[in-house]
């Protein structure tokens, strides 16, 4: 704009200052969702020491259940020679109690620090996963061998034999049903911590 005399020159108006357009971040990644909003470390933690807890009771329970004489009431049923082969594994029976108590106490350390989102709780927990397989193995087999002793010594007081091969049936029914029920939640444990979701979430805790 020209300026006439006596008048300064009047400069045009400044445009408007153009707003910076958001862009997206320039290292590619996964976003993880804020940390405090996860539930599953709190849900698998208070899951594992109520079921650990309960499952130490009934071992300790059991375990002293052997050292009760039920010798003299078993007589009166002719049930005496049985409670005589269920003794005889009483060793055995001892050692995986005591085992199954120890890694009760494991997982449920493990789940403690798991609330508190440690890794230390996750590695507690997968070593208690992988000693259960071994534990699982030992208790099945001695469950089942005692359960067959105990089966054979029983008097035969049906009208007919027992069949040659319940026993065999008996016994691998009872070990595989034992090797389920010890390994159902290691396994869980076991995939659920394997996973690379959970493995990079878990690698960020202190």
């Amino acid at each position: 704009m020209e300026s006439t005399p006596g008048h300064p020159e009047i400069a045009p108006p400044a445009a408007p200052p153009i707003a910076a357009r958001p862009h997206p971040p320039t290292s590619p990644g996964p976003v993880e969702p804020d940390e405090d909003r996860r539930t599953w470390p709190t849900a698998i933690g208070v899951l594992l020491i109520v079921l650990q807890s309960i499952g130490f009771l009934v071992t300790l329970a059991t375990a002293a259940s052997l050292f009760i004489d039920f010798s003299s009431a078993m007589r009166v049923f002719g049930a005496a020679p049985a409670m005589d082969a269920q003794r005889a594994w009483r060793t055995e029976l001892l050692a995986t109690y005591a085992a199954s108590a120890l890694l009760s106490i494991l997982a449920i350390a493990g789940a403690a620090l798991l609330l508190y989102r440690r890794r230390l709780g996750v590695t507690m927990l997968l070593a208690w996963a992988l000693l259960r397989l071994p534990h699982a193995l030992f208790s099945s087999w001695v469950a089942a061998n005692a359960q067959r002793d105990t089966m054979k010594s029983m008097p035969q007081t049906m009208a007919r034999p027992t069949p040659a091969g319940l026993a065999d049936v008996m016994y691998w029914t009872t070990f595989f049903t034992s090797m389920l029920w010890l390994l159902i939640l290691p396994a869980f444990v076991l995939i659920w911590f394997l996973v690379s979701p959970i493995r990079r979430q878990t690698r960020l805790w202190p």
